[in-house]
């Protein structure tokens, strides 16, 4: 009973290290990847702020990257939303080389705040589903970066 406690108190705070939850989005796996951690961090990171992207947690440790919220406000709709990317780099199993994947996952979410459905400041954000196509996308441009194919887009 002890062991079981204990257990559930190291998973708990397993985590810890980024305090980051994104709850919802689909996640998609890249395919397996045979290039070392390091060079994948670089392609996705680069590919990333290429993109415009702002990074809001690197924790090189885990693998793991998010993006901040890219917020979008809509006039001609009175509407806002704001999306956000989550990836992490998994290691896979292989012969001698070393082999990576990816996970990406997007995530949306669109301002419930009917009073003020264009304030940033006074949304009340509420989960509206993932983006697949910017997940998809990514994962494109960051498998040409690995493949040694630029983009300039």
């Amino acid at each position: 009973m002890r062991t079981t406690g204990l257990l559930a108190v190291l998973l708990l705070f397993s985590g810890c290290a980024v305090p980051i939850n994104i709850e919802g989005g689909d996640s998609k796996d890249s395919q397996p990847y045979a290039k070392p951690f390091d060079e994948v961090w670089r392609a996705v990171t680069a590919t990333l702020e290429k993109k415009g992207f702002r990074l809001h947690v690197q924790d090189k440790a885990s693998g793991r990257i998010v993006t901040e919220w890219t917020v979008r406000l809509y006039p001609a709709w009175r509407e806002g939303r704001r999306e956000r990317l989550e990836i992490e780099i998994l290691p896979v199993p292989s012969r001698p080389e070393p082999r990576h994947k990816l996970r990406v996952r997007s995530t949306r979410e669109v301002n419930d705040n009917e009073k003020s459905p264009m304030s940033e400041k006074d949304a009340s954000w509420a989960y509206a589903g993932g983006n697949d196509e910017a997940r998809d996308h990514i994962l494109y441009l960051v498998q040409l970066r690995l493949k040694g194919a630029g983009f300039d887009d």
